[in-house]
């Protein structure tokens, strides 16, 4: 997933006394956003993208000189994420050819690379969730959030567990959610997650097999070799 921001500058004009005046970089953002919605239905699978205008004008009668979106691109394979930011920048790139503005666009965050979790290790965090009275679902799904926990995994063995509240069936990012994860079952939740977490910690030290195969992990790794580079 990767976040960046595209910035639109035109010529502003008043609305009414001189519309032909001026260069519409609100009406870029609009055609961009639009311009998106109609990319969605051709996305792969596990891809998805979305935006928003977070600047766009200053006042109704005068038509904006420059205007800001916010955008993000996620998908479940580095090369698709690849392409895919190279289409979404096309779109960006019409809205400012049919417009007459001119675009620029910049990463505000680092991106997160896919989740690469150590198999002996993820059968070892389903096997204490077992134990704890958590049953696990192993049904293949794609969504939820992006983590900087995914760049973690491609450098070290790592695993992300993921622990349901009970009851609840809220989506995140609602108030609803919030709701829920403050709640006791949201408190047993921290507490069977930090409980399965201990438990998978000690599998890894005091297995034999495993605890060698970890080793070996970090031995065969490069000093300093903490991050991965992303770049599209």
């Amino acid at each position: 997933m990767e976040r960046f921001e595209v910035q639109f500058k035109g010529s502003e004009a008043h609305a009414a006394a001189a519309p032909d005046k001026a260069i519409n970089a609100g009406a870029a953002a609009s055609l961009a956003l639009m311009n998106m919605a109609v990319l969605r239905q051709h996305l792969p699978e596990n891809a998805n993208t979305n935006a928003f205008i977070s600047h766009g004008g200053g006042a109704t009668n005068v038509i904006a000189g420059d205007s800001t979106v916010q955008v993000e691109v996620r998908a479940g394979n580095v090369d698709v994420w690849r392409d895919l930011k190279r289409r979404v920048l096309a779109c960006f790139e019409g809205a400012a050819i049919a417009t007459g503005c001119t675009w620029t666009h910049r990463q505000t965050e680092h991106p997160y690379a896919p989740l690469n979790t150590h198999s002996r290790l993820g059968k070892a965090w389903d096997s204490n969730m077992e134990l704890i009275g958590r049953p696990v679902d192993t049904t293949p799904v794609f969504g939820g959030g992006s983590s900087d926990m995914g760049n973690v995994s491609q450098v070290i063995p790592a695993v992300h567990g993921m622990v349901v509240v009970r009851n609840s069936t809220a989506v995140p990012h609602h108030p609803d959610f919030t709701a829920d994860a403050a709640s006791p079952e949201g408190d047993e939740v921290v507490l069977d997650g930090a409980t399965v977490l201990a438990l998978t910690i000690l599998d890894a030290a005091l297995d034999p097999s495993l605890r060698a195969e970890l080793l070996e992990l970090q031995a065969s790794r490069e000093p300093g070799a903490t991050t991965v580079s992303l770049q599209a």
